[in-house]
């Protein structure tokens, strides 16, 4: 038996294999399994569909989403301050992806859809808080009108 490696249990049949990607997952061979299949005794008589050891399938990640055109929609018609800093954040998705960093390009997708949507809730609460104080004062010009009058 080996000594236990300083970051902990590592098995000594599946070396460590570092993938380039954002993070660092061991990668396993396919096919080969440590421990016998819980159905292993119905199926005795087929031998298991094998693959060469050390191939892994990893689907690759889709790129996020960058929000741009509802940033921009929110700018022009909501609230042009957190509108401008979706519109940012939205870029950096863009030239995240470009350069393969997906983390960030998460990270920054989120923000810009957190700061389209604080924009899209910031205009429609000064839309009807608008609305109301407009109402508000056409109802009350018209009852001091209604006391002028002799």
């Amino acid at each position: 038996m080996g000594t236990l490696p300083a970051g902990g249990y590592m098995h000594q049949a599946y070396p460590l294999q570092l993938q380039p990607c954002t993070a660092y997952v061991p990668v396993y061979p396919v096919g080969t399994q440590p421990y016998p299949a819980p159905n292993a005794a119905a199926q005795a008589g087929i031998p298991p569909a094998q693959m060469a050891p050390g191939i892994a399938i990893l689907e690759p990640r889709r790129p996020p989403h960058d929000y741009l055109p509802i940033a921009v929609l929110t700018t022009i018609c909501c609230f042009p301050p957190t509108g401008i800093f979706a519109i940012f954040k939205a870029a950096q998705v863009r030239t995240a992806v470009a350069r393969g960093d997906i983390v960030s390009a998460e990270f920054a997708s989120r923000e810009a859809r957190n700061f389209s949507f604080i924009s899209l809730a910031v205009g429609i609460a000064i839309m009807v808080l608008g609305t109301i104080l407009v109402v508000v004062f056409i109802i009350a010009t018209q009852h001091h009108e209604n006391e002028l009058d002799p």
